[in-house]
């Protein structure tokens, strides 16, 4: 009988392990995850992945960081159906009926695909901008994927960040699948009139379910194997990133209408040597360790006797997955626990908290993008129509309150009026009214006599001394006359009178500044020069 190679606790797989630690240490590689960003999603989502046996349905509802499974549920296709149209219409009924059973009246629906159809990659990349980055990994893609680029939907995320002899780079994980693939599982729905809003890969969204389980760790190696009706899957994580998938075309279909214990021994040997090649292929090519224990998922969860079969004749720890040992998030009382590793894909995805490489169509993407617009754009109508209701309201409010403390006033001095205090105010009143108009009678007139004279002193020099000042007020042009005397030794006189006269005209409260007359003399300082000044001040 065939068994496993142990390719974890060996001498000299550590030995070989050291070697490859030592290289890379000294080349400083360094190796990082980064992890996905969070998905902003609340409310219901409900996932559906549609395999060779059956249709997987789960529900679960998100409120902030709590989730809550709500319903877990495989309906499997009739023998009766033959045929890709009458399996396709049976899951588009099923698939309405849980809706509208489980959706609410809104909720977040997504598909899951996976099979020959679809391609995980996984390649570094330089530290890029992210438009050059986009076009890199397209260049890139067309390399790594092994079908026809325009036939084929792909999209990517970063999931290491690396670093080696002093340079940054980031290592890319890359989902595709074809076109025809996708719009087969996308068909249910749209047969159902339902919106998908988003297309993950199996495997991809499965390694975000990792994260929850008791001992789970970034650098831990998970081992995932899934078989199905004509094929198996085998998926290696690393921490809750994909590294690497494999499929092959066991299935068990061939242990069907056989209970002998030799064809379960053979099985087993045949799944033992697929898990060994491609162990051998995934240690090879991406990591020089493993770990003993596989996981196993989907219908073969429900067969004990094959898991403790695999279990004790090859070396490594076959178990059930313990999806009723997950963190974060409930089950409801109608979820069976045995369901739970049978329909793990869905339990991911409805589950799922970041944003993974989404596989649904461009155009199914941009109505998507304009249906979220239109929602956000909705919330904000309403949120302002609320905003300005309870503004009016309160403006209401305010003027209802002050119309009636305004009718509150007028009750008031009406009831005053009757009153004998209201007589004795109006006699005061007509008494300061009367006073009022006696003030405004006796005012004097403005007068701008006291800012001339403060002008004069202003721009009098101190060689002019001011004898008089004479104010005519009949006759308007000339209703001021100036007498004073200029003395000097040094300067003449005349040229200290001429320079005051510009004063004076400079001045916004005199004008038409003349001299009437003037004498000259010696005198014991000087010249002496006795004048006469003839001007126009402010009225």
């Amino acid at each position: 009988m065939r068994e496993l190679k142990s390719v974890g606790p060996t001498e000299s797989e550590n030995a070989r392990q050291v070697e490859t630690d030592v290289q890379q240490i000294a080349a400083g590689y360094t190796e990082t995850p980064i992890p996905p960003k969070p998905l902003r999603q609340l409310g219901r989502r409900i996932a559906c992945a549609v395999d060779q046996t059956g249709i997987q349905l789960a529900v679960a509802t998100r409120l902030l960081r709590n989730s809550r499974l709500i319903d877990v549920r495989k309906v499997y296709f009739p023998s009766r159906l033959e045929g890709l149209e009458e399996r396709s219409s049976f899951a588009s009924q099923t698939i309405e009926e849980y809706v509208r059973r489980h959706g609410g009246r809104r909720c977040h629906v997504t598909t899951l695909i996976g099979g020959p159809e679809t391609v995980f990659r996984i390649f570094p990349m330089p530290n890029l901008p992210d438009d050059t980055l986009r076009n890199a990994v397209t260049f890139e893609a067309k390399k790594q994927i092994p079908f026809p680029i325009q036939d084929c939907q792909y999209d990517f995320r970063q999931v290491y960040r690396i670093g080696a002899d002093g340079r940054a780079g980031v290592k890319i994980g890359l989902i595709a699948a074809t076109k025809r693939a996708i719009d087969e599982s996308i068909e249910p729905f749209v047969s159902a009139g339902l919106t998908v809003e988003s297309v993950y890969h199996a495997h991809d969204v499965l390694g975000q379910l990792l994260a929850d389980l008791p001992d789970f760790g970034h650098e831990n190696l998970y081992t995932l194997v899934n078989v199905q009706r004509y094929r198996t899957e085998i998926s290696y994580y690393r921490g809750a990133n994909l590294e690497f998938h494999h499929l092959c075309s066991l299935g068990s279909s061939f242990l069907a209408n056989r209970s002998d214990i030799t064809v379960f021994e053979y099985f087993a040997e045949s799944l033992a040597g697929e898990i060994q090649n491609s162990l051998d292929y995934y240690t090879g090519q991406y990591s020089g360790q493993f770990t003993s224990r596989i996981y196993i998922y989907g219908d073969l969860a429900y067969t004990d006797e094959l898991i403790e079969l695999m279990h004790d004749h090859y070396g490594y720890e076959f178990r059930r997955f313990p999806a009723a040992k997950l963190k974060r998030f409930k089950t409801s009382n109608r979820v069976s626990p045995d369901t739970l590793p049978v329909c793990l894909p869905v339990i991911a995805a409805c589950l799922n908290r970041a944003k993974l490489a989404d596989l649904l169509p461009d155009q199914l993407a941009l109505t998507q993008q304009l249906r979220r617009v239109n929602q956000y754009g909705m919330a904000v109508l309403v949120l302002l129509a609320a905003v300005l209701g309870l503004g009016w309201l309160a403006a209401k409010s305010q003027i209802t309150t002050s119309q009636k403390q305004l009718e509150a006033a007028t009750i008031q001095v009406e009831s005053l009026k009757t009153t004998k205090l209201y007589d004795t105010y109006d006699l005061l009143k007509q008494d300061i009214a009367t006073g009022q108009m006696y003030l405004q009678m006796t005012n004097p007139g403005t007068s701008y006599f006291g800012l001339e004279m403060k002008e004069l002193s202003r721009v009098t020099p101190s060689s002019i001394r001011l004898l008089s000042f004479e104010l005519n007020p009949d006759n308007p042009e000339k209703n001021f006359m100036l007498h004073g005397m200029a003395v000097s030794a040094a300067i003449p006189p005349e040229v200290i009178v001429a320079e005051y006269i510009e004063a004076l005209l400079a001045s916004p409260l005199f004008d038409q500044v003349k001299i009437a007359n003037y004498s000259k003399r010696q005198g014991p300082q000087g010249f002496e020069l006795a004048f006469t000044l003839t001007l126009k001040g402010a009225a």
